[in-house]
């Protein structure tokens, strides 16, 4: 494979404009001078552009999907960040998309993402009971129940099922 170098001194400047950047569109300044400079496919490069666009307060989940979907390798990482976003928008239900397309993919998930996943399915939880029922059994499976973030996860998933949190509960 051939691997995308970046000098020291590119990687500083593009570092220190990422890190100045304030809306939506410095971010689309930044993501044309990359683009310009020939590190379009550079990963840590989009890995950077895709969490502030979609995790700063300013960002644009749309701009980071696409993003995303112009990746040309999509790693756990940057599905948890997809993740995590969407799940704390008015669009839960793309994090479960987004992690059944993980799966599909065969991009392995990890402790990071269930807690993202298992809050989505709780903020919408009228048509997605089932598949959260389903991601605790993996969970459990992944022996990861004992971990506080899941826990804390589940709890807020099963939280209107009075029955359901107390065997959440008893688990741990």
């Amino acid at each position: 494979m051939n691997t995308l170098r970046i000098s020291e001194r590119e990687e500083t400047r593009i570092t220190l404009l990422l890190e100045k950047a304030s809306s939506i569109k410095h971010l689309k300044c930044i993501q044309s001078l990359v683009t310009k400079v020939g590190l379009a496919d550079h990963p840590w490069l989009n890995t950077k552009l895709i969490a502030l666009s979609a995790l700063a307060r300013w960002g644009s989940l749309h701009h980071a999907h696409s993003l995303f979907d112009m990746a040309a390798i999509k790693s756990a990482f940057l599905y948890n960040i997809l993740i995590r976003a969407y799940s704390a928008s008015v669009f839960p239900v793309e994090s479960i998309h987004l992690y059944n397309q993980m799966c599909i993919s065969g991009v392995s998930t990890d402790y990071l993402t269930f807690p993202f996943v298992l809050k989505a399915c709780g903020r919408a939880k009228e048509c997605h009971a089932n598949k959260g029922a389903e991601i605790h059994c993996r969970v459990v499976r992944l022996g990861l129940s004992t971990d506080l973030f899941v826990q804390n996860a589940l709890m807020f998933m099963y939280f209107h099922e009075t029955k359901r949190v107390q065997v959440a509960f008893d688990s741990v």
